[in-house]
């Protein structure tokens, strides 16, 4: 009977490990920097097959099958070695894929010469800043890829935001290596991402390998928000 007792125990730690190894696993969204996708505390699942099987604790794909798409929401740690950050998990949206051609031009998104279609909401809404601040923010919905993703920024930045103005970075194109992706989060005046990793925004590293993530380091894309504190948000697709 003991031994019937462990034995299923056994089976069910083995099938539980099998899947969070191999299919899903689950994340805790810690910051703000996906607002209004994905807000602080949400519970999420991220399929970690999106893209292949990878080796267990390896960042190498043992099967591959498919590449991340513009507009994915993708779990990676960070990559920028010698900083208090590194190896923790981040997630964001992959807005660049390898090759492209990227520029920033009044707030808009260029891909490839081409700007990413944007449709700005009429109404402002409340956003909180650093150290409580009240602020404003715009919500904006933009087209990238497949996905129609709700996008958010301050009004001004001001006391609400300490950092270089992105509306104004990345004049010049900036190239995606081979093998990499290039993201952001959709709070755009309050999340850490490519745009600042390293270098303080400055274009210093003209590979962007310092700013971009290798696609070998992705965990999988998240896919379904299980637990939220809206329960209304519960078991919704993440766009």
């Amino acid at each position: 009977m003991v031994l019937q007792y462990i034995e299923s125990i056994a089976w069910a730690v083995g099938i539980a490990l099998l899947i969070r190894t191999f299919l899903f696993e689950p994340f805790k969204i810690p910051t703000g920097s996906m607002i209004p996708s994905l807000l602080i505390d949400d519970y999420i699942f991220v399929t970690k097959s999106s893209y292949g099987v990878k080796l267990p604790f390896a960042s190498s794909y043992l099967v591959r099958w498919g590449q991340p798409e513009r507009g994915d929401v993708v779990v990676f740690p960070y990559p920028v070695k010698g900083t208090a950050d590194y190896d923790k998990d981040f997630i964001k949206r992959v807005v660049g894929l390898p090759g492209d051609h990227l520029r920033m031009r009044n707030n808009v998104l260029e891909i490839n010469g081409v700007p990413v279609h944007v449709k700005v909401l009429p109404e402002e809404v409340s956003c909180a800043g650093p150290n409580g601040y009240p602020c404003k923010c715009i919500q904006q919905i933009e087209t990238l890829g497949e996905h129609e993703v709700l996008t958010q920024h301050f009004v001004t930045q001001g006391i609400c935001i300490n950092r270089p103005d992105w509306r104004t970075m990345f004049q010049g194109d900036m190239v995606v290596p081979e093998g990499h992706v290039f993201v952001m989060g959709d709070n755009r005046d309050n999340s850490s991402d490519g745009r600042f990793w390293g270098i303080d925004g400055q274009l210093e590293d003209p590979e962007m390998k310092g700013r971009t993530v290798p696609i070998e380091l992705l965990r999988g894309r998240a896919h379904v928000i299980w637990l939220a504190t809206d329960w209304s948000r519960m078991f919704s697709f993440i766009p």
